[in-house]
């Protein structure tokens, strides 16, 4: 082979190379994209059954408040994501604030958890009631 030919092999491969590395990661991006899109489809559709449940709607109704909904939504779902992020804040300025009065033992009770709360495997769980007694 001359070394044009090897030149040109070079340059095609890396192209080549380069090609398929940015179709992957266009892909990737786009997929991400779809899936944060859809779990935010899903949020609001969890949303709209949750009150078309609590309050009892027929079907009439819940296709009139779909509108409404869709359009309160983002400010709700930005409110929540704000709200989460104030919270892990204070509560971490809390932690700090208290370490200086806690024993050594406390303070790693207090590691992975929030105060005043429970484990954070255990967060969320309903308690089993025992099933009724047979007649």
């Amino acid at each position: 082979m001359t070394d044009r030919t090897k030149s040109f092999l070079i340059i095609f491969i890396t192209l080549f190379i380069g090609f398929i590395a940015g179709f992957l990661t266009s892909s990737s991006l786009s997929r991400y994209r779809l899936s944060d899109l859809r779990g935010s489809m899903r949020a609001q559709e969890k949303f709209e059954v949750t009150i078309a449940k609590s309050l009892q709607l027929d079907e009439a109704q819940i296709e009139a408040i779909h509108p409404v909904i869709s359009k309160h939504f983002p400010e709700i779902r930005q409110m929540q994501r704000d709200f989460g992020a104030t919270m892990r804040t204070k509560m971490d300025s809390l932690k700090s604030d208290l370490k200086p009065h806690l024993r050594p033992e406390q303070i790693e009770m207090m590691r992975g958890r929030p105060p005043f709360g429970p484990p954070s495997g255990r967060k969320n769980k309903k308690h089993r009631r025992p099933p009724p007694p047979q007649p």
